[in-house]
């Protein structure tokens, strides 16, 4: 649909006066942009759950408070990468998410499932209410973040496997195990 088109319809709801036509236009323009983008994570909330490296792990009772203290590690390492990686993305956590937690967890503020080009004007209009002349500044830091978090839950067993190695954690043959239990399982689970 052509710009021109859009702002019509805009225009046309009654619902926003011309200065704010721009911003809801501009919103839409990166959501053209970006059509075809879908958001295809488990677990929609600003979450990422590590629960198979629990599953994959396995240690003995002497080895759970070890265990335990590399986890911790763990995420709080990747919870520092995010959030240099936002940083430097110069993404404004703020505007995202909800100011109320959903679950024990916060979720996007505007939740953006697929960008078609049917639905982009509404989807414009509906961050415009929600977020304001920001859209576009959301629209973008949203998908950056989605894609962020696909990466995460689809790779952090290699993530994981990776930090144990670096590490020096566990011995080799240790790592080695979790990493044939946990490729098993992916070919099974692929078949």
């Amino acid at each position: 649909m052509q710009t021109l088109e859009a702002q019509a319809i805009i225009e046309n709801t009654g619902d926003y006066d011309d200065y704010v036509v721009g911003y809801i236009l501009e919103t839409y323009e990166e959501l053209m942009k970006n059509v075809g983008f879908e958001d295809n994570r488990d677990d929609k909330r600003y979450i990422v759950k590590f629960h198979d490296i629990c599953y994959y792990t396995a240690y003995d009772e002497n080895e759970e408070e070890e265990f335990w203290n590399l986890f911790d590690m763990f995420c709080e390492d990747t919870i520092r990468n995010i959030e240099e990686e936002l940083e430097a993305e110069d993404v404004d956590i703020d505007i995202m998410l909800t100011r109320m937690n959903v679950g024990h967890y916060q979720a996007f503020l505007v939740d953006i499932p697929e960008i078609t080009k049917d639905n982009a004007i509404e989807l414009a209009m509906k961050i415009y209410d929600e977020v304001g002349y920001r859209g576009k500044e959301y629209v973008r830091s949203y998908i950056y973040m989605v894609n962020m978090l696909q990466d995460l839950e689809d790779n952090y067993m290699t993530y994981w496997i990776e930090f144990l190695r670096a590490g020096e954690f566990m011995s080799e043959k240790a790592i080695k195990e979790i990493e044939e239990r946990y490729k098993k399982d992916q070919e099974r689970r692929n078949k």
